[in-house]
């Protein structure tokens, strides 16, 4: 009779698998954590140079969330003032959501009414639709490299009077993508309802429809980051151009486009473009509104002859005058 040794076996490989995924778990959740009191230490020291530098800076409560994939800092009843220019900020809540393997990368969150005070006193509230968000990216020094803010609806209004509303509001900020120090800024609203609108542009009416405006500005990055100055940056000649611009307001069917740039007394010279349709409705608004005069008259009529088979009219600006085919219509 024959007998065989038997050994003892280690742990098969189920075992193996268990405790491999549990030492992840561990070392990811000791990283989230540790990152989070990091990100709290910086929330906190944030908050400590606000009020340093004489600023207010309120909450009710403040956290850091998200675990075991994102950080949150929220922030409730958050208060923001700054006595020294007059603005002040507050909100029902503040929500900083950040990828927990992409910590350059934020989206902010205001759900709820938010009231603002401007330097000039005056007082509004601010109360976007759900899913309303701001996307910010920053390079690896911290500095904020691209904006987008998305708002599907938002009302606004004063001590409770409808002011406007808008529906597809987007804002968006970017370098673009072959000249890295030039600046991309679109601003888009599909449509938006106004009220009380001042006597001089009453005769627009309240309902505007889609709004469209592309913006490029030469060498933004280099000056707001302080390596160009703003003397220097005029000097070199650096251009704002406006390639699109366009809305739809009442009577007023109007597409512009322009390259600017500002002499050393920061006044513009450069060239606006100008493409105008429905010009007998809009004639027929101003006269209905006794705005309309003899010059106002032949400038609108050249427009709209120009602005045939989709042209658009060049305004010159120069030498503080502003001029159409050679003639000067007028000063600035």
């Amino acid at each position: 009779m024959s007998s065989a040794k038997t050994g003892r076996r280690g742990p098969g490989l189920p075992v193996w698998l268990g405790m491999l995924v549990f030492l992840v778990i561990a070392a990811w959740s000791a990283y989230w954590f540790i990152a989070a009191g990091e990100i709290r230490k910086g929330v906190d020291g944030w908050i400590s140079e606000q009020r340093q530098a004489g600023n207010s800076v309120e909450f009710t409560k403040l956290d850091v969330t998200g675990y075991p994939f994102r950080f949150v800092i929220e922030m409730k009843d958050p208060v923001y003032a700054a006595p020294s220019t007059g603005w002040r900020w507050q909100g029902e809540k503040l929500q900083l959501v950040v990828q927990s393997w992409n910590l350059y990368h934020v989206i902010a969150l205001a759900p709820g009414t938010s009231h603002i005070r401007f330097p000039d006193g005056q007082e509004i509230e601010l109360t976007p639709a759900h899913h309303s968000a701001a996307s910010l990216k920053f390079d690896s020094d911290r500095h904020l490299k691209e904006f987008r803010l998305s708002v599907p609806a938002m009302d606004t209004r004063e001590n409770g009077k409808h002011l406007f509303s808008l529906t597809d509001l987007t804002i968006g900020l970017r370098p673009m993508p072959d000249v890295a120090t030039t600046l991309q800024l679109s601003i888009s609203v599909t449509e938006a309802q106004l009220s009380d609108l001042p006597p001089d542009i009453a005769w627009l009416g309240p309902d505007v429809d889609e709004t469209v405006i592309w913006i490029e500005v030469e060498n933004f990055y280099p000056l707001v980051e302080g390596l160009l100055d703003y003397t220097g940056w005029r000097v070199d000649g650096n251009q704002v151009h406006l390639r699109r611009g366009e809305t739809n307001w009442g009577p007023l069917d109007v597409a512009t486009r322009a390259s600017i740039k500002l002499d050393r007394d920061n006044q513009p010279n450069g060239t606006v473009g100008v493409h105008l349709e429905n010009t007998e409705e809009l004639l027929a608004a101003l006269d209905r509104a006794g705005l309309l005069d003899k010059e106002k008259n032949t400038a609108i009529a050249t427009l709209g002859l120009m602005s045939r088979n989709n042209n658009f009219a060049t305004v010159q600006l120069k030498d503080r005058g502003i001029y159409l085919l050679g003639n000067k219509l007028g000063e600035y």
